[in-house]
């Protein structure tokens, strides 16, 4: 598992997460996952970085984010508003079964995006550096 982060939003997490999807799955199995994304805005996610992982990998499921939310501020802030409960560790779970199995002996690679920086709150106890020893 390759954990992606940055120092904060808008600093190029994504790209470069497509960038390592792009060159990984010329020569292993890749998947890439976004915890939790908020700034969600409509049905669609065509313009979400979760759906933006998902395409560089050509992985159908998940297609998104694991957890999408409406308002553009932290993940914990945002899931109080909705009345959603994140449950980090079945954030990870979930995460963690899509895991690629190996091909040709070569292990698969998840590729797993944070929201925010390192220690941006996911859930008003857990960071993504929790997610990253789950």
């Amino acid at each position: 598992r390759i954990v992606i982060t940055g120092t904060d939003t808008h600093v190029g997490k994504t790209w470069i997460g497509i960038a390592l999807a792009t060159a990984l799955r010329h020569h292993r199995a890749v998947r890439a996952v976004k915890l939790v994304e908020s700034g969600c805005t409509g049905p669609s996610p065509v313009d979400e970085d979760g759906y933006r992982l998902a395409r560089a990998t050509g992985q159908e499921r998940p297609d998104r984010a694991l957890v999408r939310l409406c308002a553009p501020v932290t993940p914990a802030l945002a899931a109080d508003r909705e009345a959603i409960d994140l449950d980090l560790r079945a954030l990870c779970a979930e995460a963690r079964s899509h895991e690629p199995a190996a091909i040709d002996g070569r292990e698969g690679v998840l590729l797993v995006e944070g929201a925010g920086g390192l220690l941006s709150p996911i859930t008003y106890r857990h960071s993504l550096l929790d997610a990253a020893v789950i």
